[in-house]
């Protein structure tokens, strides 16, 4: 939710992921085993 208010973005426009896993918007970073994420966002068109 953060990462959304911060790029101006709705939050379901874009997934987080973790691992290879898609991360909820409940997950905290500081619980993540590994310090890469991956950003996942829709092209237009």
């Amino acid at each position: 939710a953060r990462l959304a208010t911060f790029e101006n973005v709705g939050s379901a426009e874009f997934t987080l992921h973790c691992g290879g896993a898609p991360l909820s918007d409940e997950t905290s970073v500081a619980d993540l085993s590994s310090g890469i994420l991956e950003l996942t966002v829709p092209l237009l068109g």
